[in-house]
């Protein structure tokens, strides 16, 4: 279970006097102590928002009143990003991500962790037929404004017990699949069999595959060396703003035409 942050008295103050206006929790006029300052966002962040320059206050992917009423009654908040692993690509991360997939316009992109589109903004530019999977319900509804005619399909569930029928053939999957208990290997390796011979995967992953002993990375580094692959370890830091410091890298599939690489 995921650990509650306590809401101060103070903090509680500060945020019964904002503004909520739908998606977006504008603070008191006035300038507030660095300290204080820091507590409340510690707050807004484990509800999800995030500090947007261009709104004044920090914006959600939906509506918020209702949670943060009940994050005030309870007196405590639990960080539901940490929770479900929500750690969003940051923008330098999915370049890299894109830049490997090879993407060209029309293609049929598959994403089995959409979060908030982060790695979809160069598909849409190029008018790609998106398929996005994405669990959390209020992540998929916005997704489905993001997408808007591009998409082949948004569904709320979890990708590893995604039954989706009849599909069009899979050009590219994209993928920030979540790290925990090797959830990355199990998700690679499932949205490799949606893949299309000679179509590409790209996906952000924790290292451990690549040194751990246990059967799972074991069998998952024999899978990686049965097809034509890439991998590369990113800078510490890299997903430092997306508020973790896990180690990750960018590993690279390519499906051949016998459904090996």
């Amino acid at each position: 279970m995921a650990r509650g942050i306590a809401i101060a008295p103070e903090v509680r103050a500060v945020l019964e006097r904002s503004t909520v206006a739908d998606n977006v929790v504008t603070l008191p006029a006035g300038q507030l102590d660095r300290a204080l300052y820091a507590a409340v966002d510690k707050v807004l962040k484990a509800l999800g928002g995030k500090w947007n320059r261009g709104t004044g206050g920090h914006m959600f992917a939906a509506g918020i009143g209702g949670e943060l009423a009940e994050a005030l009654g309870a007196g405590v908040v639990v960080d539901q990003k940490k929770a479900a692993e929500q750690f969003f690509t940051p923008r330098a991360v999915a370049d890299k991500v894109v830049e490997r997939a090879r993407l060209a316009r029309g293609m049929t992109i598959l994403e089995p962790s959409a979060g908030m589109g982060a790695l979809l903004a160069e598909p849409i530019r190029l008018d790609c037929r998106i398929i996005a999977i994405e669990k959390d319900e209020k992540l998929a509804a916005g997704l489905i404004g993001l997408l808007r005619g591009l998409t082949g399909g948004v569904w709320s569930v979890d990708f590893m017990d995604w039954a989706p029928g009849s599909l069009p053939a899979i050009d590219r999957v994209l993928m920030n699949p979540p790290f925990g208990r090797g959830k990355d290997m199990a998700h690679v390796e499932r949205a490799f069999g949606f893949l299309r011979p000679g179509g590409i995967l790209v996906t952000v992953m924790s290292p451990h595959w690549t040194f751990a002993t246990d059967r799972q990375a074991i069998a998952f580094r024999a899978f990686v060396a049965s097809h034509l692959n890439d991998w590369e370890e990113l800078p510490d830091g890299s997903f430092r703003a997306s508020g973790t410091d896990v180690k990750t890298g960018i590993l690279t599939l390519h499906k051949g035409s016998g459904g090996n690489g």
